[in-house]
C-alpha cells in the first residue's frame, strides 16, 4: 500500500504501485469544496477531470484533495493533495498572531508561579514555627501538669499526716482531759 505523506513538492500525485489501485481516502462532504476543479484542470489517467473531495480519515482529517472522478472500482489511483501551502500559510500565521499573547501569558504565570512558591514556603516556615511552639507550649503544659500533681500529691499526704497528728492530739487531749477530771475529782473528794 502507498502512504500518504505530506512531501508533495517533487509532485503533487501518488500512483499506486504494482498495479493495485489507491483507495481514496473515506471523505465528508464540504459545501465550498465539491464538485469538478476548474481552476488547476488536474487530469486523471482517464482523461478526467480530477473532483474536489475532502479527507475525513486518520491525521489528514480536513485536508482537500484531488481525486479520480470516476468510482472506486474503477479508480486510476491519482491523488493530489490541494491545501498543503495554504494550510502551512494559516497555521504559521496563525502562529504568529497566538504566539506573543502566549508568552506574555506564560511569562505572567511564571511570575504568578515564582510569587505563590515564595509565599508558600513562607507559609511553610510559618507552619512549621507555630508547630514548634505547639510543641513546646505542649510540653510546658505536661510538665506544669505534671507538678501540679506531684504537688497536689505532696499536699494530700501532708494533710493526711496531719490528721492522724491532730487524731492522735486529740487522743491525748481527752487522756489528759480524764486524768485531768480524775484529779479533780480525787481532789474534790479531800
Amino acid at each position: 500500500m502507498v502512504s500518504w505523506s505530506d512531501d508533495s513538492e517533487e509532485s503533487g500525485y501518488e500512483y499506486s504501485s504494482g498495479g493495485s489501485p489507491i483507495k481514496i481516502p473515506a471523505t465528508i462532504e464540504d459545501p465550498n469544496y465539491f464538485g469538478v476543479d476548474d481552476e488547476v484542470m488536474v487530469m486523471c489517467e482517464h482523461g478526467q477531470p480530477a473532483k474536489r473531495h475532502v479527507c475525513f480519515s486518520g491525521i489528514s482529517t480536513g485536508r482537500r484533495f484531488l481525486a479520480c472522478g470516476l468510482d472506486e472500482a474503477s479508480n486510476c489511483g491519482v491523488v493530489q493533495w490541494d491545501n498543503v501551502p495554504k494550510e502551512n500559510e494559516v497555521q504559521q500565521g496563525e502562529h504568529e498572531e497566538i504566539t506573543p499573547p502566549l508568552d506574555n501569558n506564560i511569562s505572567a504565570l511564571n511570575e504568578q508561579l515564582g510569587a505563590m512558591d515564595a509565599e508558600n514556603k513562607e507559609l511553610k516556615q510559618k507552619v512549621d514555627q507555630l508547630r514548634s511552639i505547639q510543641v513546646a507550649q505542649g510540653n510546658v503544659i505536661r510538665n506544669l501538669k505534671f507538678a501540679h500533681l506531684k504537688e497536689k500529691e505532696k499536699l494530700s499526704t501532708e494533710r493526711r499526716n496531719l490528721e492522724f497528728h491532730i487524731a492522735d492530739l486529740v487522743k491525748a487531749s481527752d487522756k489528759n482531759k480524764r486524768k485531768l477530771k480524775d484529779i479533780k475529782d480525787i481532789c474534790d473528794e479531800e
